[in-house]
């Protein structure tokens, strides 16, 4: 038998197998001075060296059984060709069939180049014979591993029994020529665990740390008591009895008690209540008289504005509408001077003479108004003068709206172009050309580079401007200057500044030249000045083209003056009003339509107050569901808009008779505006 079991074949592979380690019956383990890390070329047999052969464990005595298995050994290794023969015919079979005891006992396991494993079919006779003495041992041995939870580990150059088991198949395939199973190594091999979360995160302090909470709830709690009554006896020995102080009371005398101090509650509460609503109602007093205030000294404020610019405008009257007011001022001052001459005079003779002062006076005042016209057209055209100037030597402004700032405001890019540049050079040029403080050199200097650029630029306007160039350079020369040469420099920055607006000269002027047809249909003819001009030319709400814009404003001038800059103010008031609400029939009025309308339909004062102050009236909604319109209005002071706006039913809310009279107002108007009411229908 040790015969035997010393001339069965090992594996040379089988202890760097990475199967090896993991196996649950193996033979003690050779000394750790013994063990050599690479395993032998050659099968251990009885030439064998025996310091190289592990250390065998003591045979156990045999029984009945052993001897027969051991004695049908030789026949097991005789049939195992047979046995190979039939595999291969049935390598299609499933891999988990359970094998026999024997050819558990005569499978190993070995390690390919590759790293797959791979077992044989069949062993030698003296190993299979092996497996059977020994069987029964290793199958106890391997239970009572398998109970302790415990493995061995084979040192390498050892040698390794067969396992007792077959390894679930989990991916390979099988050679069908040798019947060998090669299995994958990364289904094979057991793998550390990795957790996906970083050990960071698993070892911080929040994860580590464990949260306590405390919560308190009120649990029921059953009680019972117990008194001494017919059958039972309840000792009182640990009793205790306590005497109350202070007189009895009854259950009326209690429950009267308690409704006194419900009283007293109730009366607390009410006051509570009572202070809580006085002092809202005091808040909202206070800021109602708050509000009022402000109200107040706005209106005061406007008032005050109006009044200063009224001041101003005639001390320093700018605009059209300016003079036209002066010359109301003046036409009403003349009347309210005859009415008082014709009521004091005397005599007849007294009368004229005083009327014929009145009306040198009045002469005086036109004549003043006229130079002080004059000059404020001559500032106007100026002002528009330098403001095309400085728009021409600007560089382009393009405003990017899909591109923002970090603040959400668009992007605003300034181009500079060759048009600019040039436009700005020519711009400079003229402004140093109307400058009166330059000396004779300065003077001269500039002259001749205007002379410069103007050279190569034919054209009339050029070379009379080269002329009078000339000119101012000979008398500069010559020592002539001072208030001599003031009306040529004049004339040589006029000539210049046409210069500037030609397109050949100034490619930008073309930017901000009026672009005209070649035909012109539309003309008409003056009847008061005999001019033929375009229908700009005369008045917007002119029904027939007989007289001129400017004869008409002569012709005003020579006749009673209507100051309208009250009822224009309550146009313009009335127009930003339903701009924001989307009223469109306010827009097809003029100031002489809204005078008649306040003068003649609403006389001049407010519906609700009576006020006649023209300057704190304005124009609101009737309705405010329909739009402002001549028939759709009310005349109100400014501080009773915003009551009025904010009724939801204002004939529910006004009394009768003010309703009434708003309705026949508005009928009027409706009557006197019929083509804007067939219009508006």
């Amino acid at each position: 038998r040790e015969g035997d079991r010393s001339s069965s074949p090992t594996n040379p592979n089988r202890a760097n197998s990475p199967m090896s380690t993991e196996q649950t019956s193996a033979p003690t383990a050779a000394p750790d001075n013994e063990v050599s890390d690479a395993p032998s070329a050659q099968p251990a047999g009885p030439e064998t060296d025996e310091s190289t052969q592990p250390q065998q464990p003591q045979e156990e005595p045999t029984t009945a059984a052993e001897e027969d298995t051991a004695a049908a050994a030789p026949v097991a290794a005789a049939t195992a060709p047979e046995e190979d023969a039939a595999e291969e015919d049935t390598a299609a079979e499933p891999a988990d069939e359970a094998p026999t005891a024997t050819e558990e006992a005569s499978t190993s396991v070995m390690t390919t180049a590759d790293g797959l494993s791979s077992r044989p079919a069949t062993a030698s006779a003296a190993g299979s014979g092996e497996a059977a003495r020994g069987g029964e041992a290793e199958q106890e041995q391997e239970e009572q591993r398998e109970e302790d939870g415990s493995s061995q580990t084979v040192a390498p150059g050892s040698s390794v029994p067969p396992p007792q088991f077959r390894k679930p198949f989990l991916g390979g395939f099988r050679n069908k020529k040798t019947g060998q199973e090669y299995h994958h190594a990364s289904t094979q091999t057991p793998r550390p665990y990795r957790s996906k979360i970083p050990p960071s995160q698993k070892n911080h302090r929040e994860t580590q740390t464990r949260i306590v909470r405390n919560k308190t709830q009120m649990t029921t709690v059953d009680s019972a008591t117990q008194m001494t009554k017919p059958g039972v006896f309840v000792s009182d020995s640990e009793s205790k009895y306590l005497d109350a102080d202070g007189e009895y009371i009854s259950y009326d005398e209690r429950m009267a008690r308690k409704e006194n101090k419900a009283v007293v509650l109730q009366k607390h509460l009410r006051g509570v209540l009572a202070r809580r609503r006085v002092r809202a109602l005091r808040n909202q007093r206070d800021e109602f008289l708050q509000q009022q205030q402000q109200q107040n000294e706005m209106d005061e404020l406007q008032r005050t504005l109006r009044a200063q610019r009224q001041a101003d405008m005639r001390y320093h009257p700018k605009t059209p509408a300016d003079f036209q007011q002066l010359y109301a001022d003046v036409e009403q001052w003349r009347i309210d001077q005859t009415d008082v001459i014709n009521k004091t005079a005397s005599s007849e003779e007294e009368r004229k003479s005083m009327l014929k002062a009145l009306l040198d006076r009045q002469t005086k005042m036109l004549a003043t108004l006229t130079v002080h016209k004059t000059q404020a057209l001559k500032d106007s055209k100026e002002k528009k003068r330098e403001k095309m100037l400085q728009s021409m030597a600007a560089p382009k402004v393009t405003v990017v709206e899909s591109v923002t700032t970090w603040d959400g405001r668009p992007i605003v890019v300034r181009e500079e172009n060759p048009k600019t540049r040039r436009a700005a050079e020519l711009v400079e040029m003229h402004n140093t050309l109307r400058m009166t403080s330059l000396d004779t050199e300065e003077r001269l200097d500039i002259l001749l580079q205007v002379k410069q650029i103007i050279a190569d630029h034919n054209s009339k306007t050029s070379k009379e401007l080269l002329g009078l160039i000339n000119r101012e350079g000979d008398l500069l020369i010559r020592s002539f200057g001072g208030a001599g040469l003031q009306g040529l420099r004049t004339r040589i920055t006029n000539l210049f500044f046409d210069m500037l607006q030609d397109v050949t000269f100034n490619p930008i002027a073309e930017e901000y030249q009026v672009v005209r047809p070649d035909h012109r249909p539309h003309l008409f003819k003056c009847n008061a000045c005999g001019r033929v001009l375009e229908k700009s030319a005369f008045p917007a709400n002119a029904k027939v083209f007989n007289q001129c814009i400017k004869c008409v404003q002569k012709a005003g001038e020579a006749v009673v003056k209507k100051n309208y800059g009250e009822y224009e103010r309550m146009l313009r008031e009335a127009e930003t009003a339903e701009a924001r609400r989307g009223g469109k029939l306010v827009f097809l009025l003029q100031v002489a339509d809204v005078a008649h309308l306040v003068e003649k339909i609403w006389h001049n004062r407010c519906a609700l107050s009576g006020s006649e102050q023209l300057g704190d009236l304005t124009l609101t909604r009737w309705l405010r569901e329909k739009p402002l319109s001549p028939w759709n209005v009310i005349v109100l002071a400014k501080k009773e808009v915003d009551r009025h706006e904010r009724m939801e039913d204002v004939e529910e809310t006004y009394n009768e008779e003010l309703v009434q009279q708003v309705k026949m107002c508005n009928t009027a108007g409706k009557s006197v505006f019929k083509a804007l009411a067939a219009k508006a229908t």
